[in-house]
């Protein structure tokens, strides 16, 4: 999914983008009013803010991570928003920004976090500190997919967000996971597919897999909704 093969399908995703060639409802729905949404949600403000400390401490540092864009930001506050999951699972947060925005849609939503090096990144444990009584975090993925089977309630599609495989040696039980959780009607979303080989790789074996339900993409962020209902579509997308 390079710089060139994005050139060479731009025009194609962003016609899709505007909803052309779509006849799911479903997919439709999601990709103008969800994805591709313009008008300003609630939660906005606080994410701004959140993203907006972060990088301005980002920026006395020599060495940082590269923060999440704010418009993939209000994308994935949308994301979830829309499927309201009471119980999140999410691998990795560097600056606790992704975290702080998938909880905002809802003051009830808890959320499980595999960050073993949450420790030793002072901002985002700052960040973060204001919603720590709704944030589980493990240090490793076995424990933290373990709390969120438990956690989660059986009337309520699971929802995991992937940022990062902070636990290296945890690929495959992750990977196998991933696929309980498309066998079980969830929501999986990806990010950071252009930058790591490793959820290029996760992203790409999700996709074969799943065999009810649709996948969108943009090439750098992914989402599958698995669920009967759906006729299997995978859609290349500008967004």
């Amino acid at each position: 999914m390079g710089r060139i093969h994005r050139l060479r399908t731009a025009l194609s995703r962003h016609h899709r983008s505007a909803g052309f060639g779509i006849h799911s409802p479903f997919a439709f729905n999601f990709v103008c009013n969800v994805l591709g949404e313009r008008l300003p949600y609630y939660g906005y403000a606080a994410i701004e803010a959140t993203r907006r400390e972060v990088v301005e401490a980002g920026m006395h540092r020599l060495h940082h991570a590269h923060v999440i864009s704010l418009s993939n930001a209000k994308m994935l506050f949308r994301i979830v928003n829309y499927f309201a999951p009471r119980h999140i699972l999410q691998f990795g947060t560097n600056h606790g920004v992704t975290a702080v925005t998938v909880l905002l849609p809802s003051s009830a939503a808890q959320l499980c976090l595999c960050e073993p090096l949450l420790g030793s990144r002072p901002l985002a444990s700052h960040v973060l500190q204001p919603y720590m009584n709704r944030i589980h975090v493990h240090s490793d993925a076995s424990s933290a997919i373990a709390a969120y089977c438990h956690a989660l309630q059986y009337d309520q599609p699971p929802f995991v967000l992937v940022n990062e495989i902070t636990d290296g040696n945890a690929y495959k039980a992750i990977e196998q996971f991933l696929y309980t959780i498309l066998d079980d009607k969830g929501i999986i979303v990806m990010r950071n597919l252009n930058k790591d080989k490793q959820l290029k790789q996760l992203w790409a074996s999700c996709e074969r897999y799943v065999h009810a339900g649709q996948s969108f993409t943009n090439e750098k962020i992914g989402i599958i909704v698995a669920t009967p209902k759906l006729q299997p579509e995978r859609f290349n997308l500008w967004f």
